[in-house]
């Protein structure tokens, strides 16, 4: 800027190329132009024409920062441009905004005055830094309308000093810049305008009640342990908070929420049932994968009229809404590091999207960025193992530019099994995003995922979703899973026992899911097992157990695949022969009396068949 201001003074007069086009400009214009810098700047402008010379004196918008480098440990020289300003400005100008960024060397007596001065010239906006101890009472105002107030060591305790009078103020933001501090309830006894509040680092209050309260944003802060009253809340933004344990009964009380971001920094293990029943939009999002791996606690959406969710990072969310339009999955910023991790784990990373999509499956619309397709890309393999969970999508929307050749066939398949008719687009164009209107409502579904594919190898998921769902022991499951749960509870009956001893939502999403991988597992043929599909289904069976499902029998199979894989000398043969016959016995006596030497009666038959041929008898 001081470049560009000494150019202009060698031009002379603000003459530019003989056309002073500067003196053209209303003050209106040239105020909002200056509302782009600080004041300090704004000044200097004064020489860069007559025109300017004096509009600085009327600005509206203040700048004040005693941090920037060019007052860095100059308290002396920032106190005394500041008053300068505050002298030599058009008193009878009002002051819309003003941003003060002070600091504890300035005085509290001449930060006081400054406030007073901005006060006393109806400042709508005021952003201060606070360094010392003050009275509320002295930001008093009745033009006052956004007041953002930041707490630095040494101010923590000017709110249990006094009250303030703001009977317009709509906009509170209070920072706690240190370590965080109980916040007292009396500061919004007289705020009867307040709508919108934003807290840093603080301590909520048990008796958090707000009535007409319609926006909460809140960073690390540490929830209260009483539900709140907030009755008029549209709109909810917790970031890097310390959830306390009644989160599920804070959500359930909030029953306008139209509006709700979740953003995760830190481990967490706690279980969310976000039960909001005006819930519109739902947002998740994590800073980094390290913190997304580790978000192991479920959470469990039941909101019928939810129509978007938005996700930064890979969630194990349940989401079973039958009115959702919008799905947008990113992954940009959590894969800062991923240099730093062995491609194994960020393999078992990815396949958490099976554990994500199924919920997300009747959305209309689904937004992928560039990091989310690579992931998908990177273990479509796998995928390829399990159904579409997409049954109702009319666009997939892919980065701009992105290839649409560069998708793999075994992708596409994942993504649009379920939805024949859909469509992949880079750009949606109004016409797109108004789809929703010419469609037919789906009935809600509780369950997760359509039908699994009849067998390995099968290019096209078959859809089922038409054949309804029926109850088993209390849980809706798909009709398919009804035989299959018998048969596993007449088989192994410690399989089912935890999930089935309570019925929820939680309990049946799980159920379903389980079915859904049991079946693509006892499904997929022993020939077709390579080293990358025993890690895929050694983490899914993990999940599993940590569900509390009781999977040994399912596990020592895996083991037992994983041995005759490895150890058996006839596996690749066996694999040739599995495409030239169909039976053992048409095999000849001395190749039979081979493989009977090297797998015995019993897996010579397996190696050639389905992974779950005999685990589960037909009943």
């Amino acid at each position: 800027m001081e470049f560009m201001i000494r150019k202009k003074m060698r031009t002379g007069n603000g003459s530019v190329q003989g056309a002073d086009r500067i003196s053209s400009l209303s003050d209106d214009l040239i105020h909002n132009i200056l509302s782009n810098v600080d004041t300090r700047t704004a000044v200097q402008t004064s020489v860069l024409s007559k025109r300017w010379e004096l509009v600085w004196r009327t600005l509206p918008f203040l700048k004040f920062d005693g941090y920037g480098k060019y007052f860095n440990r100059k308290e002396a020289r920032f106190s005394r441009f500041v008053d300068k300003v505050f002298t030599n400005r058009n008193h009878e100008s009002q002051i819309l905004n003003l941003e003060l960024n002070v600091k504890k060397a300035i005085g509290p007596d001449l930060v006081e005055n400054y406030v007073q001065y901005a006060i006393s010239h109806r400042v709508h906006d005021f952003h201060v830094d606070l360094c010392h101890i003050y009275p509320l009472s002295i930001f008093s105002s009745t033009w006052l309308k956004e007041l953002k107030l930041t707490m630095r060591p040494g101010s923590e305790e000017v709110f249990w000093t006094d009250c303030w009078n703001l009977p317009v103020l709509t906009n509170l933001h209070l920072i706690c810049a240190h370590h965080s501090h109980e916040l007292s309830m009396s500061l919004f006894t007289c705020l009867p305008a307040l709508e919108t509040l934003c807290l840093e680092q603080w301590y909520l209050p048990n008796s958090f009640r707000l009535p007409t309260l319609r926006v909460l944003c809140l960073a690390r802060c540490i929830m209260p342990e009483i539900v709140w009253h907030l009755p008029a809340l549209s709109s909810l933004e917790l970031d890097d908070v310390v959830f306390s344990a009644n989160m599920n009964e804070l959500f359930s009380v909030l029953v306008r929420l139209q509006n709700l971001a979740l953003s995760f920094r830190k481990k967490n293990k706690q279980q969310f049932i976000i039960s909001c029943p005006e819930l519109l939009n739902l947002e998740l999002r994590t800073s980094s994968m390290t913190n997304t791996s580790s978000l192991t606690g479920n959470i469990v959406v039941m909101a019928p009229n939810l129509r978007s969710f938005s996700s930064v990072g890979i969630f194990p969310v349940m989401c079973g809404v039958s009115r959702l339009e919008n799905v947008n999955i990113k992954l940009r910023g959590c894969f800062k590091d991923k240099s730093k991790f062995p491609l194994e784990y960020l393999e078992q990373y990815y396949h958490q999207f099976i554990f994500m999509f199924p919920g997300l499956g009747n959305a209309k619309i689904l937004t992928l960025d560039l990091d989310t397709v690579e992931a998908l890309s990177a273990v479509s393999d796998f995928l390829a193992h399990f159904p579409s969970p997409f049954y109702n999508l009319k666009y997939v929307k892919l980065p701009k530019g992105y290839q649409q050749s560069s998708l793999s066939g075994t992708l596409k398949g994942y993504l649009l099994g379920g939805s024949p008719e859909a469509s992949i687009v880079t750009a949606l164009t109004q016409c797109h995003n108004n789809t929703q209107s010419d469609l037919v409502s789906v009935p809600a579904r509780n369950a997760l995922l359509q039908e699994p594919v009849a067998r390995a190898g099968n290019d096209q998921a078959s859809s089922s979703w038409e054949s309804g769902f029926r109850l088993w022991r209390g849980h809706e499951v798909m009709s398919e899973f009804v035989s299959l749960l018998e048969r596993i509870t007449k088989e192994y009956p410690d399989t089912l026992e935890h999930i089935i001893s309570k019925v929820d939502i939680i309990q049946t999403m799980m159920l379903n899911m389980f079915c859904i991988i049991v079946t693509s597992y006892m499904n997929t043929a022993v020939t077709d097992v390579n080293a990358d599909m025993i890690t895929e289904y050694r983490a899914l069976f993990s999940d599993l157990q940590r569900w509390g499902f009781d999977i040994s029998w399912l596990i020592r199979r895996l083991n037992y695949v994983e041995e005759l894989r490895n150890s058996k000398p006839l596996i690749n043969e066996l694999r040739a022969i599995l495409f030239r016959v169909h039976d053992m016995q048409t095999l000849c006596p001395e190749k039979m009396t081979e493989i009977h030497k090297a797998f015995g009666t019993m897996d010579a038959g397996l190696s050639l068949h389905f992974i779950g041929d005999d685990l589960l008898p037909s009943s």
